[in-house]
């Protein structure tokens, strides 16, 4: 499916475990996959190079390339000799089978200790425990150009390029994953200084329509580049976002958020079980001729009840009056507020 709809090869390897599959996916490039069985681990690293299984190619690798030199090569000469031909450690001969064949466990423990002489071991017979995590989400995604470009309007014509296709990567994001992008960045480098210079600023909102969201993109980017000062020519153009939040999937009319409060009738009015409360606290709404409520009473969601016959599992609060009418008190129209008698 990738050479017909892409028109682009690819490798692949399978394994029992995760080391393995990465080590087959680069036996048979540039267009085939490799299967490993358990049985034959051993058999497919005795042929890899040292520095080339994973996990062994930097200075543990060297360690393990010494090793062997001083355990087949005896003589000093003759091991000075053989790097000078192999003026690389990547170069040498030395295969993860050799590893296991020729270098005795109790020398392996004595020179590298015991974690990293079991880590060894177990990497040159194709036993690795670490779980395969899926990675989630990408954490950016980014669009680069590496070209000569001689002047401003160049360098413009291809961050139009870059802005259509980070745009549609955003788009195509946002419908898997429901987010989108807060941080836009502009890097490039110049032929007078390699290094890498970039310049931020906050990405567009969100468009429902993707050529909207280019066009906001394409002059963020612009605006960007202007910004940054660059000297031409430049030899990097590239266009990164990052920093996702996310969003409601899906849309609302700004018309709902508009919408007047809705009031519940008296009949759905919270009442309090008639296990809860005595016979004589009945819930309590109104307190006519009163401006306030009767003193000794403690005030729930709707509902007074005395204090003495308040049971201790309910959860009454005090309430702050909202409306009045000639100074006497409207009893369902009290609103819920902190704990404590009124």
């Amino acid at each position: 499916a990738l050479l017909r709809d892409l028109k682009f090869t690819s490798s692949g390897g399978v394994a029992h475990c995760k080391m393995l599959a990465k080590q087959a996916s680069a036996l048979n490039k540039p267009n085939k996959q490799t299967v490993v069985p358990p049985s034959e681990a051993v058999a497919m690293l005795r042929e890899i190079k040292v520095r080339d299984v994973r996990g062994l190619g930097g200075k543990l690798g060297d360690a393990l390339c010494t090793l062997l030199e001083e355990i087949v090569v005896p003589d000093a000469a003759a091991q000075q000799q053989a790097r000078v031909a192999t003026w690389s450690r990547r170069e040498s001969k030395w295969t993860a089978g050799d590893v296991v064949e020729r270098i005795p466990a109790q020398l392996l423990l004595a020179r590298l200790g015991e974690g990293a002489a079991r880590y060894v071991l177990d990497r040159c017979t194709g036993i690795d425990n670490e779980p395969v995590v899926a990675t989630g989400p990408p954490k950016s995604h980014m669009e680069m150009k590496s070209i000569t470009m001689r002047d401003r309007d160049a360098a413009r014509g291809w961050a139009r390029m870059l802005a259509v296709n980070l745009s549609a990567r955003i788009t195509a994001d946002r419908s898997s994953f429901h987010r989108h992008p807060k941080t836009l960045t502009l890097a490039f480098s110049t032929q007078s200084n390699f290094a890498l210079h970039s310049k931020s600023g906050m990405f567009p909102p969100r468009s429902f329509s993707a050529g909207g969201l280019e066009e906001r993109v394409l002059t963020a980017t612009l605006s960007l580049l202007d910004a940054s000062r660059a000297t031409f020519p430049l030899t990097r153009l590239s266009l990164q976002a990052s920093n996702f939040v996310m969003v409601e999937s899906g849309s609302h009319a700004i018309t709902s958020f508009l919408q007047p409060s809705r009031t519940l009738p008296d009949s759905s009015r919270p009442v309090p079980d008639s296990q809860t409360l005595p016979d004589s606290s009945r819930p309590v709404l109104d307190f006519p001729g009163h401006a306030q409520p009767p003193s000794g009473l403690k005030l729930g969601a709707g509902f007074a009840v005395p204090v003495s016959e308040a049971p201790v599992s309910a959860a009454l609060v005090s309430v702050a009056p909202v409306s009045t009418v000639d100074g006497v008190w409207l009893g369902d129209a009290w609103q819920v507020g902190s704990e404590g008698d009124v």
